[in-house]
């Protein structure tokens, strides 16, 4: 019901909201799709693991799309609760 209240009165707010999870929910799985990768090259990798170039752009990649889901997930629900 308060979906479609803020849906008529703040259309904005609620256009935005929507917006919001759907990147959030888009991120999220880039970032399990990289947690996985980088749990299947941990498993695979022999000897050092500095040595494997590749081993350390995806841990660079899961951090750097972890921290930008958090951010997103802050403004998701600053943007809810301005809405409620």
């Amino acid at each position: 019901m308060l979906a479609r209240t803020v849906g008529i009165e703040r259309k904005e707010l609620e256009e935005q909201r929507k917006k919001l999870l759907k990147e959030v929910n888009e991120n999220k799985r880039k970032a399990l799709e990289l947690e996985e990768s980088l749990l299947a090259r941990l498993s695979s990798t022999q000897g050092n693991l500095l040595d494997d170039d590749e081993l350390v752009i995806v841990l660079q990649k899961t951090k750097q799309t972890t921290d930008y889901v958090n951010q997103q997930l802050a403004i998701a629900q600053e943007t809810e609760a301005n809405i409620n």
